[in-house]
């Protein structure tokens, strides 16, 4: 079960932060293209498809499928978010409660030897029965 979620720099294609932050797309997380160091020397280690048995799928598939509200965090590297969180002194923030309303894999584009990889794709829908979002009134919108 997953009790909480980070948003950050490495969003993916078709990721999405909608309908002032109350419908956020991203796809969970690991397996992309990554640098590792063996014995003294820098590596490309090549993307590749996220499973469903994948411990972190896996985990957002189950909270999925009880319908157990998530927090989504974010940080100052999240560029979907409309406000300069960085700007206001902030690293990291709590948006609040979602749910998961779908789940799926998609390909994508990459460059690894076939040229694409498998991603899970999550729609979190913001739980209404916490009020609005706190930065729809904030005013701090980024490049102000």
């Amino acid at each position: 079960m997953v009790k909480g979620y980070l948003l950050s720099a490495f969003s993916s294609s078709r990721d999405l932060f909608a309908h002032d932050g109350r419908l956020i797309i991203s796809h969970g997380g690991g397996k992309a293209e990554s640098l590792h160091t063996k014995q003294g020397k820098i590596q490309t280690l090549e993307a590749d498809d996220q499973l469903a048995g994948d411990k972190s799928v896996r985990a957002l598939l189950n909270t999925y499928s009880v319908g157990r509200p998530v927090v989504l965090l974010i940080d100052d590297k999240y560029t979907m978010f409309p406000y300069d969180l960085a700007g206001d002194g902030y690293t990291y923030v709590v948006l609040g409660f979602y749910k998961i309303v779908h789940a799926w894999a998609e390909k994508q584009a990459a460059t690894n030897s076939r040229g694409y990889v498998v991603r899970y794709k999550f729609a979190f829908q913001w739980c209404e029965a916490q009020g609005k979002p706190w930065w729809i009134d904030a005013g701090h919108s980024r490049g102000a």
